[in-house]
């Protein structure tokens, strides 16, 4: 046995591995579109890619440089073991998924999924393996400082917006999380610390940190800071501390009050009906029904979305027109329900048990360790205040980081004092072989799931960027290249390519079939490689009716017709009570002509939640086709008492073509009349409205429209007069 830390100075790759972590240490400021964005996914591809470098470097020491490495034991560290449970438990979950590809890599759009959720594991064990005790406290350093660029960069966001900021975290929950853990940090680092210009430091950045906490506004990071505040400052253990502590609690109580009572129209985010109007209750409720469905290994990893749109509620998440993701949650914004959707009993339990097993190992090192205290009361805080603030939210890239640095801190920090080292082995051939296999591996895991989908997640940002300037030809063809690869990102590229296709319609919607034949072709190649997931079918069925809306030839459009509700039956399968699917139908119905089908949807989707205007409005519609206008007009009227925009130009040009169809003048003049007070100078409108005025043998009022067409578009004189010789004399 030698010596532990003149042993570890030996080892010259140190400075590698210390300039590895330090890079990633810094990734939480990475936020830089259109190679960095969405920011966790651009951080977790750079992170995975470092991580497999030190892998790498690590495991060629272990074979061929075994006496420069210093490996603290852990055959009987309980908290190794507990992450070894924790990534086998994922595992399984992974392995039983019932989307086990999804599972696997997850969307760009959370930047989850079980490998990026091994390498969080794989970093702790690294950093717990190759950080040398005296380098922690310069790794810790380096967090807060770039916590601090992170917190500067929200306040400048809130100085120019005077909204909640984000900073370049993308989102303001996962932004008070990362803020919430490093506060704890600094302050303990605050209270242990001795030298006075070092506790300045640590004491700037905690306030730093609790500043931009309450720029947020986050409560469930306000819970946490108020609980762990309450551990950290009267579980300490010294009697004359608990003045002090009532003194602390209050002040940050008052300086709370003061902030939000001066925040014009934020504090309502903390009335008492606010928060007992939090959907997140009604996602908890349907977050349990999903666990009691597949309790012991759960759903799989990133399928709490799948799992959710099987039991969702619309009574309890009502649909929300135009907004894509009101009611299809893909978290659950609680640590427990989240987990145990996703990873059923097992994976929740050694959670937990991590957990729970690292504040006992704090609690306990306090014995042997008392000159380090402070330091350990205050992780155990950050710890209570990341679990309280979970309760509300969901992890991060940058959450996650912090959270498995302090589990690799506790696992070197309260080492007993027994090291024990590797010795120098002969070499044996299979450690040749097993270096090259893993080499080999991570150049195709770092070309293959790393690089290469992070230039295609740039090509996709870039389409973005032409279909918002509507470069829609640019984007057509950057897409249809893009899509051509094959990466994890499939089908995250086509629902992107989807959403670039709608901004394209709104400015161009003369290519409607177009784009809508793009959107089947698009959709048929995403259903084959997700097909769990209810919104691609839904998309496919909404597409291939835009086409058969279109089509001249009955029979194509029979067979149309056809394909799109079979699409819908299958959304519908998957998620049996989502509204947008019997208000597509419904569509697909009218489409099809078969109106009596179109009130039957339109009925069923208002038996669903009978405070959905968009219900109510296609009810209207079948009734006008069904030449029910006095169904029609009370169903009408239930619409807009329901917010639906009975009164936008978009809804009433629709009435216009179903009175139109029943021939109803009396419904079309009232449209009209509609229209032509929405637009004035709209020439069309108003020539529309005197043909209706002729009909209902209105010639006064038709000659007054003529007069004002007229006046709009004086070049259509001749069909102005022409029009004007059928009135009756006056």
């Amino acid at each position: 046995m030698k010596n532990k830390e003149n042993y570890q100075a030996k080892n010259p790759l140190h400075w590698l591995y210390a300039a590895g972590f330090f890079v990633i240490l810094a990734l939480p400021l990475l936020s830089l579109p259109p190679w960095f964005y969405p920011a966790d996914f651009a951080k977790t591809i750079i992170f995975r890619s470092i991580v497999t470098l030190l892998l790498c470097l690590f495991a060629w020491q272990f074979f061929y440089q075994r006496s420069q490495l210093q490996l603290p034991p852990v055959k009987k560290n309980g908290i190794f073991w507990l992450l070894i449970a924790l990534f086998g438990t994922f595992l399984l979950a992974t392995l039983f998924s019932i989307d086990p590809y999804f599972s696997l890599w997850g969307s760009p759009a959370r930047a989850g999924g079980f490998i990026n959720f091994s390498f969080y594991i794989i970093f702790a064990l690294l950093a717990f393996f190759l950080i040398k005790k005296e380098d922690w406290q310069k790794a810790w350093d380096f967090s807060l400082v770039i916590g601090g660029l992170v917190s500067i960069a929200a306040m400048i966001e809130f100085l120019q917006s005077h909204a909640r900021p984000i900073g370049t975290v993308g989102n303001t929950d996962l932004l008070a999380g990362y803020l919430l853990l490093l506060f704890f940090m600094a302050a303990a680092f605050l209270f242990q610390e001795s030298v006075q210009w070092k506790k300045i430091c640590y004491g700037s950045a905690a306030a730093l940190f609790l500043l931009v906490i309450f720029l947020t506004q986050v409560r469930g990071a306000f819970l946490g800071l108020f609980i762990a505040a309450i551990y950290g400052l009267f579980f300490y253990g010294k009697k004359y501390w608990r003045a002090k502590s009532a003194v602390a609690i209050i002040s940050i109580i008052i300086i709370a009050l003061v902030f939000f009572l001066h925040a014009p129209g934020q504090h309502s985010r903390f009335s008492l009906s606010s928060i007992l109007s939090d959907q997140r209750f009604a996602a908890w409720h349907i977050g349990w029904n999903a666990f009691l469905a597949k309790p012991i290994a759960g759903w799989g990893p990133e399928n709490f979305g799948t799992a959710f749109a099987t039991f969702y509620d619309p009574i309890k998440i009502p649909y929300v027109p135009n907004t894509p993701f009101a009611n299809w949650w893909d978290r659950g914004h609680n640590i427990v329900v989240d987990l145990g959707v996703q990873t059923g009993v097992l994976g929740l339990a050694a959670y937990i048990a991590l957990m729970a097993y690292a504040l006992y190992r704090l609690q306990k090192a306090k014995s042997y360790l008392p000159e380090k205290k402070a330091l350990l009361h205050g992780i155990q805080a950050a710890l209570i205040a990341y679990l309280t603030a979970n309760m509300f939210s969901f992890d991060s890239f940058s959450t996650y980081l912090i959270y498995f640095l302090i589990i690799g801190y506790i696992l070197r920090s309260t080492e007993t004092p027994a090291t024990y080292t590797f010795e120098p082995k002969t070499k044996k051939i299979w450690h040749g072989f097993a270096t090259a296999g893993i080499f080999c591996a991570a150049a195709i895991f770092l070309w293959q799931y790393n690089l290469y989908p992070l230039y295609v997640n740039a090509r996709i940002n870039t389409s973005e960027i032409q279909a918002d300037q509507k470069s829609c030809d640019q984007m057509v063809t950057t897409m249809d290249e893009t899509t051509k690869s094959s990466t994890f990102l499939d089908v995250y590229a086509r629902l992107k390519y989807v959403d670039f296709l709608t901004t394209c319609d709104t400015s161009n919607p003369q290519n409607d079939v177009t784009y809508a034949k793009k959107g089947v072709e698009i959709m048929q190649e995403a259903v084959k490689i997700q097909p769990t997931y209810a919104r691609l079918w839904l998309f496919l069925g909404s597409f291939t009716n835009i086409i058969a809306s279109h089509e001249s030839d009955l029979v194509v459009k029979k067979a149309l017709v056809k394909e799109a509700n079979e699409y819908l039956n299958k959304a519908d399968q998957l998620a049996p009570r989502h509204q947008e699917i019997l208000i597509e139908k419904a569509w697909v119905a009218l489409t099809d002509g078969d109106y009596e089908t179109m009130k039957t949807d339109a009925n069923a989707c208002i038996a669903l939640n009978s405070d959905t205007g968009d219900c109510y409005f296609q009810l209207a519609l079948a009734e006008i086709y069904l030449k029910d206008s006095d169904a029609a007009k009370q169903s009408l009227t239930e619409a807009g008492q329901k917010q639906y925009s009975v009164e936008s130009a978009t809804v009433l040009n629709k009435l216009v073509d179903a009175y139109a169809a029943v021939n109803d003048y009396e419904g079309l003049a009232t449209t009209y009349e509609k229209l032509v007070a929405l637009d004035l100078n709209n020439a069309q409108y108003r020539a529309s409205l005197a043909f209706v005025y002729r009909a209902l043998g209105r010639y006064k009022e038709a000659r007054v429209e003529v007069a004002d067409f007229l006046r709009l578009a004086p070049d259509q004189k001749a069909e102005a007069d022409a029009f004007l010789k059928t009135l009756p004399p006056q």
